[in-house]
C-alpha cells in the first residue's frame, strides 16, 4: 500500500527537487547545478570555482516579491463564528493554531505561502493531541494545524459527488522522532505511513511501517478526513527556475575571470635571429656574450621585472611592458545578467497570469489580467481556511464552522511605483477637455490607491461618487483663485472641497460679522487706499488712535 502514487505525484516529484532547490538557493543548490566549462577544466580548478561562487538569488526573490503582496493583506482577512477554541487559535491566544503561538495570518505567511508559491502544493492536517482531560473541569486540548510538504502527499483521491473538495482517500508520509529511553533526548527519527479512509461514514487513520506492516488502526468521530490540500495549476518558479540555474554557472564565470584571468600580463619583443637554431655554436660558450640565451633557456628562465630590476632589449624593437586582459566579454556577461534579472521578473509575471487555484470558487472568477493570479492564490487560501474551520468545528462537537472572507484585489506594485503612475494620470486630467475623460481617468487612480486596500462594494461607492461630482479639480489653491476671480460660487466650490454642505450660507454670515467688526474699528481710519479722499493729517490722527489706545490697555 505505501508505494501507491498518484499519477501527478509521479509526473510532478522531478520538478519538484529542482524547485525546492532554486527557492532555498543554498550551498546544495550551488553544489548540485554549477557544472564544468569543458573537459579542459581540472577537478582541482573547478572545486576550487566553486568555493568563490555565489547563488543569484533572482528568482526566490521574485517569488518572495509575490508572497510579500499576499502577506501585506492577511490583516485584513475577516474570521467570524466558529467555535470559541478556534477563534482564540486563529488570534495567537493559547498554544496559537500550531501549538508555537502562532496566529492564522502568521502561519499562511510563514509555513504555508513558501510551499505553496514555489512548488505549487502543500497540505495541510488539522491533528487534535491524544492527552485528554483527567477531570470534568479539565478539557481537552484544542486541534492544532501542521504543514505536510508536497513530496509527503503520496496519493489521494476526492468525493466525486456531493462534496467534490473533501478527501475520499488519503496517502501521506510522515517522519516520528525517535528519543533515547536513558536521556529522552532526540536520536532520530523514523517514516510512518498514514493511511486514511472511511470506515461507516466515519474517518479511520491506518499507520504502516516503511515494511508495510501495520503498526496500529486509530478510529475517529470525524466525517471528514482531517486533511487539506492546497494547489495551484503549477509552480511559480516554473518558468524561471532555469534561468537561476543559468545565472549560477555565468556569475560563476565572472568571479573565475576576475580572481584569475583579470591579470596583466608581461610581454617582451624577440628578435629571432638571436636566439635562432642557425646561431646556436658548438664548442666553448665560456666567452659568450651574457645576454646571449640558448632556446631552452629562453623558455625556462625566469624574468625578474620591478621597481629596481631593468631589462634590456634588441635595438629597433618595442620595449617590454604589460597587457591588460580585454574587459568586453566581462562586460558582455554582466550585460547578459541583467537582462535575465529583468526577464525574470517578466516571466513571473507571466506565470502568475496564468496560474489558477483549483477550489470551486477560483472557477467562478473572470480573468483580471495580471493580478489575477494573487487573487486566486488569495481564494485558494480562503477555501482552505474554510474546510480548516469545518473540520474543527467537528473537532469541538459538531458546532457551526467559521466565516471565512479574503481580500479580492491584491498588487505587485511598490508604493513609489503606485504613486509615479498616479501622478502621471493627474498630469493627463490637467490637459484633457472632456469631462467623461477625466471622470474615467479619477476612477483609474481611486482603484491604483485603493483597489487592493478596501472592499468592492467601497470601491464601487467611490466611483459612483466620481460619476455624479459636478467638477472634478480638487486642488485647493485652483478653486480658491477661481472663486476671488468670480468664475466659480463658493458652494460649488465648498463642495468640491469635501466641505460641509449647505455651510457657505453660515460661512457668508459669518465672513460679514468678521467685516463689520473690522469696519467698525477702524472707523477712525476713513478711506483707507483712497488717495483722494484722504486727509494730510490721517497719519498723524492713526498714530494718536494707536497711542491712547496703548495707555488705556495698560
Amino acid at each position: 500500500m505505501i508505494g501507491f502514487r498518484h499519477s501527478r505525484y509521479e509526473n510532478k516529484q522531478a520538478h519538484w527537487v529542482k524547485y525546492r532547490d532554486v527557492y532555498e538557493a543554498g550551498p546544495e543548490f550551488r553544489d548540485r547545478y554549477l557544472v564544468k566549462f569543458s573537459n579542459r577544466e581540472s577537478d582541482n580548478d573547478f572545486k576550487n570555482r566553486r568555493l568563490i561562487s555565489y547563488v543569484p538569488a533572482f528568482a526566490k526573490a521574485a517569488v518572495d516579491e509575490v508572497k510579500n503582496a499576499i502577506f501585506q493583506r492577511i490583516s485584513d482577512v475577516t474570521r467570524a463564528g466558529g467555535p470559541v477554541s478556534y477563534q482564540d487559535a486563529v488570534m495567537g491566544v493559547g498554544h496559537g493554531v500550531d501549538l508555537r503561538g502562532s496566529t492564522m495570518g502568521s502561519f499562511v505567511g510563514r509555513k504555508i505561502l513558501p510551499e505553496l508559491l514555489p512548488i505549487g502544493k502543500v497540505g495541510i492536517m488539522v491533528g487534535r493531541t491524544s492527552r485528554v482531560g483527567t477531570t470534568k473541569n479539565q478539557k481537552s486540548p484544542p486541534p492544532f494545524l501542521r504543514e505536510y510538504p508536497a513530496e509527503d502527499i503520496l496519493s489521494w483521491s476526492y468525493k466525486e459527488a456531493g462534496h467534490p473538495w473533501e478527501l475520499e482517500t488519503l496517502l501521506i508520509r510522515d517522519y516520528r522522532e525517535v528519543a533515547d529511553k536513558e536521556t529522552g533526548l532526540r536520536n532520530g527519527s523514523e517514516t510512518i505511513y498514514k493511511f486514511f479512509k472511511f470506515v461507516n461514514g466515519l474517518v479511520v487513520c491506518e499507520e504502516r511501517n516503511e515494511d508495510d506492516k501495520p503498526l496500529r488502526t486509530i478510529p475517529s468521530n470525524l466525517s471528514i478526513i482531517p486533511f487539506v490540500i492546497l494547489e495551484l495549476t503549477d509552480s511559480l518558479l516554473r518558468d524561471i527556475a532555469d534561468y537561476q540555474i543559468g545565472l549560477l554557472n555565468i556569475c560563476s564565470s565572472d568571479m573565475n575571470f576576475i580572481l584569475k584571468g583579470n591579470i596583466p600580463f608581461y610581454v617582451e619583443q624577440e628578435d629571432p635571429r638571436k636566439t635562432g637554431n642557425h646561431l646556436k655554436r658548438g664548442g666553448d660558450t665560456e666567452n659568450e656574450p651574457e645576454d646571449y640565451l640558448s632556446e631552452e633557456q629562453s623558455t625556462d628562465d625566469v624574468i625578474r621585472i620591478g621597481v629596481v630590476d631593468g631589462r634590456r632589449y634588441g635595438k629597433g624593437l618595442d620595449q617590454p611592458g604589460f597587457i591588460a586582459p580585454p574587459t568586453e566579454p566581462l562586460q558582455a556577461s554582466m550585460e547578459k545578467q541583467e537582462q535575465m534579472k529583468n526577464e525574470i521578473r517578466q516571466l513571473i509575471n507571466l506565470t502568475l497570469s496564468d496560474v489558477k487555484s483549483i477550489s470551486a470558487e477560483s472557477k467562478k472568477m473572470d480573468d483580471r489580467g495580471l493580478e489575477a493570479g494573487l487573487s486566486y492564490i488569495g481564494l485558494e487560501l480562503e477555501h482552505a481556511e474554510r474546510l480548516i474551520s469545518k473540520i474543527w468545528a467537528e473537532y469541538e462537537g459538531g458546532q457551526n464552522e467559521a466565516t471565512v472572507k479574503y481580500p479580492e484585489r491584491y498588487s505587485l506594485k511598490s508604493d513609489d511605483e503606485i504613486l509615479e503612475e498616479v501622478e502621471k494620470l493627474e498630469e493627463r486630467m490637467a490637459k484633457i477637455p472632456s469631462v467623461a475623460y477625466k471622470k474615467e481617468l479619477a476612477k483609474r487612480i481611486a482603484e491604483t490607491l485603493l483597489g487592493n486596500k478596501v472592499d468592492l462594494d467601497t470601491l464601487k461607492a467611490i466611483k459612483n461618487e466620481i460619476d455624479e461630482a459636478d467638477m472634478l479639480t480638487t486642488d485647493p489653491e485652483v478653486i480658491f483663485r477661481a472663486v476671488e476671480n468670480a468664475m466659480l460660487s463658493n458652494e460649488v466650490g465648498a463642495k468640491a472641497l469635501g466641505f460641509p454642505k449647505g455651510d457657505t450660507i453660515q460661512a457668508a454670515q459669518d465672513h460679514a460679522d468678521r467685516a463689520a467688526r473690522i469696519a467698525e474699528a477702524q472707523a477712525s481710519i476713513r478711506d483707507r487706499g483712497v488717495s483722494d479722499l484722504q486727509n494730510p493729517n490721517d497719519g498723524k490722527n492713526d498714530k494718536k488712535v494707536v497711542k491712547d489706545r496703548k495707555q488705556v490697555e495698560s
